[in-house]
């Protein structure tokens, strides 16, 4: 690659992060941001590899640094600011990352579009790793409403359920609508088989409980 060729630097920059190298992303994004401050695609790339590199604070401050033309521009994108609530809220930073997510979704309905399945269901992972389980529970049921099929969705809806009070009858009926081939699908998966099992138990069906137990140790 010839130096300053800036398109074969940027190409090269999203091989590293599509191939999971955020930290190899970096530098080069950093060079394109110094020689095209006004680069949108640059800036994007340059927050998101330092966000999954794990440098929570030096994406937070990239995205200070942009200029306000660019700025601008990523402020009207859902997924930045999607990745903003991430950021923030692996920083512990709820109240930021709660208005991220508001502006993220507000700018989807401006575009009348709406999140990906995927960002949904991040968002969802987000909320339960920080204990946050009434929302996480929420998320993952609108995306398991919205795509029946989902595995992730009811596997992460029943994992927050079993965290709630009083759950039970929630996640009986959450198992019940699943489609019979998601199910079939879900039985496979360890997690799901000990979030049944722990429902088996909560409602005093040991041997039930004890043969999803069984079960998930063969996966």
């Amino acid at each position: 690659m010839r130096p300053g060729n800036k398109e074969a630097e940027e190409g090269l920059a999203g091989c590293y992060l599509q191939l999971g190298n955020a930290a190899a992303a970096i530098p080069l994004y950093e060079g394109l941001v110094r020689r095209q401050p006004q680069n949108v695609d640059a800036w994007r790339g340059l927050v998101t590899a330092k966000y999954r590199a794990g440098k929570y604070a030096e994406a937070l401050a990239a995205d200070k640094q942009i200029p306000d033309a660019a700025g601008a521009i990523l402020r009207k994108d859902p997924e930045y600011l999607a990745m903003l609530a991430f950021i923030h809220g692996e920083s512990g930073e709820d109240r930021e990352s709660s208005q991220y997510l508001q502006q993220a979704l507000e700018a989807a309905r401006a575009q009348k579009t709406e999140l990906s399945v995927g960002l949904q269901l991040e968002f969802a992972g987000l909320f339960l790793r920080n204990g946050k389980v009434d929302q996480a529970a929420a998320a993952f049921q609108l995306v398991a409403d919205a795509h029946p099929r989902n595995l992730d969705a009811w596997e992460g809806l029943l994992s927050a359920l079993i965290q709630t009070p009083k759950y039970e009858v929630r996640a009986l009926s959450a198992i019940q609508r699943m489609p019979k081939e998601t199910y079939t699908a879900a039985l496979r998966r360890p997690a799901f088989l000990r979030s049944v099992a722990a429902l088996h138990v909560t409602m005093k069906r040991l041997d039930l409980a004890e043969a999803f137990l069984e079960k998930s140790g063969r996966h």
